[in-house]
């Protein structure tokens, strides 16, 4: 994931960018659409076995022993919010609000989810 600002994510423009603020923090949010870590591979369900959230990195440093936290370096981080059973594929809730996705000409855009969960929204966004 590419952690940016929304303005950021907004002046990339080019086609159609999935965004979410984490952690309904404003001043980040995911953009996948061109690069991320093996994060960017976790699928959508309304029903997840991940949660999101922002974290500061730990950085080693060769004069120190212990680890210093750099809020400047936030990355995501996934949590399991249940005890998750040997084979169950990785998924957390994109959490998009109907709406949340612009289209690039002016107009939104809407996915149907098919996450199969029990408690399933219908759509992604």
């Amino acid at each position: 994931f590419n952690l940016t600002t929304p303005a950021q994510c907004r002046a990339l423009g080019a086609g159609v960018r999935l965004h979410r603020e984490v952690d309904n923090d404003p001043v980040f949010v995911v953009d996948a659409y061109s690069t991320g870590g093996v994060g960017r591979f976790l699928n959508h369900a309304c029903g997840p076995s991940l949660r999101a959230n922002v974290t500061p990195m730990f950085v080693f440093t060769a004069e120190r022993e212990s680890a210093l936290i750099d809020a400047r370096l936030p990355r995501v981080a996934f949590f399991a919010n249940r005890r998750i059973p040997r084979g169950e594929e990785l998924c957390y809730d994109y959490d998009m609000r109907p709406n949340d996705v612009d289209d690039g000409v002016g107009g939104v855009r809407s996915l149907a989810c098919h996450c199969g969960s029990e408690v399933c929204r219908g759509r992604i966004y």
